[in-house]
């Protein structure tokens, strides 16, 4: 069950800072932002919170570790350890 939820919350952390950068240029989404925000596709919420950029610079650790959270999906929870 941690598995699971910790894939969203780093979900609904990027979402906030999407949110967060909405708000401040005072815009309004195009309906194709819009949708990316709809999916839990971290990779593409990764991009839509401008923070590929600050990513790539970071440490290898991090970049590790990112990795491995986008291995995360929805339905990890079900298939998380089995081996068919």
């Amino acid at each position: 069950g941690a598995y699971y939820v910790a894939g969203y919350a780093v979900e609904f952390a990027l979402k906030v800072k999407i949110i967060a950068e909405l708000m401040k240029s005072n815009t309004y989404p195009s309906r194709t932002q819009a949708d990316a925000f709809y999916k839990h596709d971290l990779a593409v919420l990764l991009r839509a919170a401008g923070l590929e950029a600050e990513l790539a610079a970071a440490a290898q650790p991090l970049q590790d570790e990112w990795r491995t959270v986008t291995g995360w999906s929805e339905r990890s929870r079900y298939t998380a350890g089995r081996t068919e």
